[in-house]
């Protein structure tokens, strides 16, 4: 017996990045010969569609960003990539400000996370 899926999805393929073969398995060989998964593709409709707009998934990814755990986590992981970023430009910020804007953050939000 296969694995049963979501209602509505007829069939789920993977695409290598690479070749742009279509696969029945998630894994690939990159060029080092490391092993790495593939993004499905679900077909809903008679359209493949992206994991992402698929509506079993896109409507649990919407409870949870507009939840206060989604909301700051996204919030977070912002505030460490535009670091990473200014890093990259040679702006640096020192460590004392960024620790003081998350504890500032925690503070504020009943030390939520």
């Amino acid at each position: 017996m296969g694995n049963s899926r979501a209602p509505g999805v007829e069939d789920i393929r993977y695409t290598n990045p690479i070749t742009g073969d279509i696969s029945p398995t998630s894994m690939y060989l990159n060029e080092q010969g490391i092993k790495k998964n593939n993004k499905p593709e679900y077909k809903i409709n008679g359209g493949w569609v992206k994991a992402g707009d698929v509506p079993h998934k896109r409507g649990s990814h919407k409870k949870w960003d507009n939840s206060k755990n989604g909301y700051f986590c996204k919030k977070l992981n912002k505030m460490n990539w535009k670091g990473k970023e200014r890093r990259k430009q040679g702006k640096f910020i020192s460590k004392k400000y960024i620790k003081s804007s998350k504890i500032w953050m925690l503070r504020r939000f009943n030390k939520f996370f």
